[in-house]
């Protein structure tokens, strides 16, 4: 039985830890030697996704990938867009197309039939030319449990397009676009 108070020393040969060592510590690329583990305490450096936030820097993680997000196009109707808790971010574009009458669309929040608007852009018959009037919105948002991502048109005139994708979960633990694998 090895001496509790000799230090022992244990090669460890991982190669995802080791991949992980040339990207958070570029310095150390080249290092050649394989990891080691003793069982005397020393300070550490914590080199899990955890400590380190995300595999994938913000602006890479928000990217939209085929199987992340859900287009959308409606028009004279509404749509569910998202239902599960978590953070979204939605992309849309308003299109209004005539200038007969007073023309409203909406994307909001529905909490127990209860709907809060996110955005609700009205464009009003002044007789003037309104049509080919765009807006456009696109912003992060968090769905509590219950609460539905809703988009509605009120009109034949109205079109609202764009898509939405999960980018984390309600813990906050961020989504990585779909087809993405760390290395």
């Amino acid at each position: 039985m090895a001496d509790p108070a000799i230090p022992q020393l244990s090669s460890v040969t991982s190669e995802s830890l080791q991949a992980t060592i040339r990207r958070l510590l570029p310095s150390q690329q080249g290092f050649g030697a394989d990891l080691a583990a003793t069982n005397v305490i020393q300070p550490i450096i914590d080199l899990t996704p955890t400590a380190e936030g995300s595999s994938l820097p913000t602006e890479l993680q928000l990217a939209n990938s085929y199987g992340s997000m859900t287009a959308f196009e409606i028009n004279n109707t509404n749509i569910d867009l998202a239902n599960t808790s978590g953070f979204w971010e939605i992309d849309s574009i308003f299109t209004y197309t005539s200038t007969a009458q007073t023309l409203e669309g909406k994307i909001c929040i529905i909490r127990n039939g209860v709907a809060k608007n996110l955005i609700r852009p009205s464009i009003p018959n002044t007789g003037g030319n309104t049509a080919g009037y765009i807006v456009a919105y696109k912003r992060i948002i968090f769905l509590a449990s219950g609460d539905i991502l809703n988009a509605n048109s009120e009109d034949a005139n109205v079109n609202i397009s764009g898509n939405v994708r999960q980018v984390a979960d309600s813990n906050g633990n961020l989504i990585n676009p779909v087809g993405f694998t760390p290395q």
